[in-house]
């Protein structure tokens, strides 16, 4: 599979904006990264989500801590 030089700059913007929206607590901005009907799963820990995008970063929301 080769992919284009456009679709792995794409790649790259999405991997900058998630790791600084979590590095920001920018919580809004990482919600808008997933789609509506995401699924995680969160392994090693006791936390699993379903079905929605905004469930699945309340686990990241520290309240500004």
């Amino acid at each position: 599979m080769s992919l284009r030089l456009e679709d792995i700059e794409l790649i790259k913007r999405v991997k900058h904006t998630y790791f600084r929206s979590i590095d920001m607590g920018d919580i809004k901005a990482l919600e808008d990264l997933f789609i509506p009907d995401v699924q995680v799963l969160y392994v090693g820990g006791d936390l699993s989500l379903g079905d929605q995008r905004s469930r699945a970063v309340t686990g990241l929301d520290c309240g500004g801590l």
